[in-house]
């Protein structure tokens, strides 16, 4: 119980009851503190893997240079690169994260709240977020792999579950090209996912 009788809830239950974003870190943070040891294991220096550097930087130049040239008035969907209109290729990831979507809003089984809750959010800002200055861009939804297999630990690959979440927190963009998404959607990252956008943040704070 916590504090007056009340139940204690988890970080969890704390979001999906819409708790504040900052009432849901602390929470998160105090459970962490319970299972990290009380000497933290201090990793070798991580060095960004040199064969896709140079692509990720070329990429990341490509995206921020280009970004303002690319949204379309009244439209959610940005342009890619060269501002052409985006096709919705079977590959990319932002076509795989609305056909996630939609498998998961459109299934006759039984689905949980929070996925559902997610992928009903993303196809309501697909279809409405520029009313409220958001937009989807599709070279940050595709730098999502890019960033990963570059500052991501080595044979690790995401599952469609854990890249629909790290696409939504690195593609839905405000019209400053800052990201759309708050501290709360930190907390639906796998920690893989997470040390990988930390660890290329860190560097192109050096680089860029």
């Amino acid at each position: 119980m916590g504090k007056r009788g009340r139940p204690f809830l988890s970080s969890d239950q704390l979001f999906q009851r819409g708790a504040k974003p900052g009432r849901v870190a602390r929470r998160r943070a105090e459970e962490l503190a319970k299972i990290v040891p009380a000497v933290p294991v201090v990793p070798p220096p991580f060095k960004p893997r040199s064969q896709f550097l140079d692509n990720f930087m070329q990429r990341y130049r490509w995206e921020l240079d280009s970004f303002a040239s690319r949204i379309v008035p009244n439209e959610t969907l940005m342009l890619e690169l060269g501002n052409r209109t985006f096709n919705w290729r079977e590959d990319h990831v932002l076509t795989k994260c609305r056909a996630h979507a939609e498998s998961i809003v459109n299934s006759e089984t039984k689905r949980g709240p929070i996925a559902l809750g997610h992928c009903t959010k993303f196809l309501e800002t697909l279809a409405h977020g520029h009313e409220n200055g958001i937009h989807a861009d599709p070279m940050a939804f595709q730098n999502v792999l890019t960033t990963l297999e570059t500052f991501g630990d080595p044979g690790w690959h995401l599952n469609i579950w854990d890249l629909f979440f790290v696409a939504n927190f690195m593609g839905w963009k405000r019209e400053t090209n800052e990201l759309a998404a708050d501290d709360a959607d930190l907390l639906t990252l796998d920690e893989f996912s997470i040390v990988a956008i930390d660890r290329s943040t860190e560097f192109l704070q050096t680089a860029v």
